[in-house]
């Protein structure tokens, strides 16, 4: 047999486990961390793809390439300033760059075990690594019942036992870890796992060529990588080990010898009754803001008896995008979940206009909403205090205000380098939230709430008011992002040197509250007296697989995604969702400015008048609607 396979390969291809074979994962990997320890090595990079499957039907923990001997002396990560680690299994202490022991790997451990369960990495919603980092500092466990509610409630006690943020408050060993495990995993089988492996004083681990320290000297390995490491020499002796490569196929697994492919699915009976191949591909067109929850629940979904054959496939595209792939028709789009319902008359007549027609009459593309989320306006604390001293309120007409006197902070809170009042949106050429920007700037110019005409926004008076608002944004020196997560990427990027202030979905923006104040400031938020709601609508486009879309919508409306949703900072439109205060983003969030209610929720205008404000925006702009890339909406 030719060395090879790991689970984290198996994990990127399948997903989460079945909970005993995630179970017994962790007990082989807990038993091989435990015998590293009790030799004073840490290892410090616990994850998935270091967890090799042996030829002996058991994991190996793999690549002790930075451990290092647990002393004072060694304590600190490597380098000056230099992380140690997979990011999202980092314990909160190397995410500081503070003394990591063997606490530090039975957090890792827990993280893992969390991936195995659910089939994705912890925080796997935050976008950028320093938001990963912050969140295993400062962000509760994840629970693994969240994704999948069929799993024991065991598994949500170890993972936040060994998750816990202070490492006085874990399992102090991997072996005190590796005691609940193999609880669990008799009660899951009623086997007595103690029967295997019995002995942890053997340091069952893949070592590369890398020195470890060992004692008061370093020895190096001359083993080849995948080479277990006796933990009884001090130098480390080894003995040589066969590894098997793993291919499954069609719910077997296979392996690679010198005469040929060799089923060995005997061997892997839990593995190989778990992997049924899908019947059904449902092509899922989502939008940047709702694709974190869509995929979170896709994944739970898949954990399912009916997901088992199921197979949702996401793909992020804005709403210009996704009308592009449905009229472009060279793959079949099952379904469109926009993050609001803006351009569904503009996908309605594209369908009804296609020859033959995209979408046969009895299909349904009214929508069904998923989840809300209001459109919020975002300032820096301290620039929005001085804000509020000069202009007493913040709407847009206060806006257009601030974005027309190039003095504004000189004037009202003496910072002349705060230089001139900047402000951004999600570019309405490409996203819906953007569309929906310049939907509320009209609903607040012409004091209405729904039924606003072409006419209304023809009017010069109104064009003139909309022109001194929108061309100081526009001339701020860089294109505004294409999306709202692109938006507060930059934000947590550049801070207030690239806006201060801002509009975004409430939803998204509930991912980088904490990441935003940690780097810069804390953000202010204020409700616009006239709101729209991202209602995330679900149409259903093609007529194939219709059973198949149909159970994955009523999947995503069921109660514990409608939980899901409400945990990732949308509102839930099943009322039958019932979570703690503490974990709702809009409880936790109100030292913010967060709130529960919606003063005046403005109805969304038909696609005649988005396409008369678009084209408005494009004029100011000064680029005409005669490339199709900007034609999109005036054509239809």
């Amino acid at each position: 047999l030719v060395e090879g396979g790991n689970i984290g390969d198996i994990f990127k291809q399948h997903g989460a486990l079945r909970v005993i074979d995630a179970t017994r994962v962790l007990v082989d990997a807990c038993r091989g961390i435990a015998a590293a320890h009790s030799v004073g090595l840490v290892h410090r990079d616990i994850k998935p793809s270091n967890l090799l499957i042996s030829d002996k039907n058991s994991v190996k923990v793999a690549d002790f390439g930075v451990a290092k001997r647990e002393d004072a002396s060694t304590m600190q990560l490597t380098g000056e300033g230099n992380l140690i680690g997979t990011p999202y299994f980092m314990s909160p202490e190397q995410c500081s760059s503070e003394p990591a022991d063997a606490r530090s790997d039975v957090y890792s451990l827990g993280a893992t075990y969390y991936a195995l369960l659910t089939g994705q990495y912890p925080y796997h919603d935050a976008q950028t690594t320093m938001q990963v980092m912050y969140s295993h500092c400062h962000a509760d466990p994840p629970n693994p019942r969240t994704v999948n509610p069929a799993l024991p409630h065991a598994c949500t006690a170890i993972v936040n036992k060994a998750m816990t943020k202070s490492p006085g408050d874990r399992y102090q060993t991997a072996a005190q870890m590796l005691s609940d495990l193999e609880k669990l995993a008799r009660q899951l089988t009623g086997a007595d796992l103690q029967q295997k492996n019995q002995s942890v004083s053997r340091l069952s681990a893949v070592t590369t060529s890398t020195p470890v320290e060992t004692g008061s000297r370093k020895a190096k390995t001359t083993t080849k990588r995948n080479t277990p490491v006796s933990s009884h020499s001090p130098g480390g002796g080894c003995f040589s080990a066969t590894l098997l490569l793993l291919l499954l196929v069609a719910g077997g697994i296979w392996a690679v010898t010198r005469f040929g492919l060799v089923d060995i699915s005997p061997l892997f009976p839990a593995f190989a009754s778990t992997y049924s191949q899908p019947t059904a591909t449902v092509n899922v067109l989502c939008s940047p803001e709702n694709q974190h929850w869509l995929q979170s629940a896709a994944d739970a979904f898949h954990q399912t008896p009916a997901g088992r054959t199921i197979h949702a496939k996401l793909k992020v595209s804005t709403w210009r995008q996704a009308i592009r792939h449905i009229d472009d028709g060279n793959e079949e789009t099952h379904v469109w979940c926009p993050s609001s319902s803006t351009f569904r008359d503009l996908l309605q007549r594209k369908l009804s206009n296609s020859d033959p027609p995209s979408v046969p009459t009895q299909r349904n593309i009214a929508g069904v909403d998923l989840a809300k989320s209001p459109m919020v306006f975002c300032i820096w604390k301290d620039r929005y205090d001085k804000f509020i001293d000069g202009y007493e309120q913040l709407d847009w007409d206060k806006i257009r205000l601030a974005m027309t006197n190039a003095n504004i902070w000189g004037a009202i809170a003496a910072k002349n380098d705060w230089g001139p009042f900047k402000f951004g949106f999600a570019d309405p050429l490409q996203d819906d939230s953007g569309a929906i920007v310049l939907c509320l700037m009209a609903y607040h110019h012409l004091d209405r709430n729904q039924d606003i005409t072409e006419e209304m926004v023809s009017d010069p008076e109104f064009q003139y008011w909309f022109r001194e608002l929108v061309t100081p944004i526009v001339s701020q020196g860089s294109p505004l992002p294409p999306h709202n997560e692109a938006l507060l990427d930059a934000v947590l990027e550049h801070g207030p040197t690239l806006y201060d202030g801002f509009m975004v979905s409430e939803s998204v923006l509930t991912r980088y509250l904490h990441s935003t104040e940690s780097r810069w400031l804390k953000l202010q938020v204020v409700y616009p007296s006239r709101n729209m709601w991202h209602t995330n609508p679900y149409f259903e486009l093609a007529p194939s697989h219709a059973n198949a879309v149909t159970k994955f919508r009523e999947f995503l409306t069921s109660v514990p995604m409608q939980e899901e949703a409400l945990r990732m900072g949308f509102r839930p439109i099943n009322f039958d969702v019932r979570v703690p205060i503490h974990q709702r983003p809009i409880d936790k969030y109100r030292s913010y400015g967060f709130q529960s209610d919606i003063s005046q929720v403005c109805q969304p205008p038909s696609i005649e008048v988005v396409r008369k404000l678009l084209d408005l925006y494009l004029d100011v702009r000064d680029i005409k609607p005669t490339t199709p890339a900007d034609s999109e909406v005036s054509s239809s």
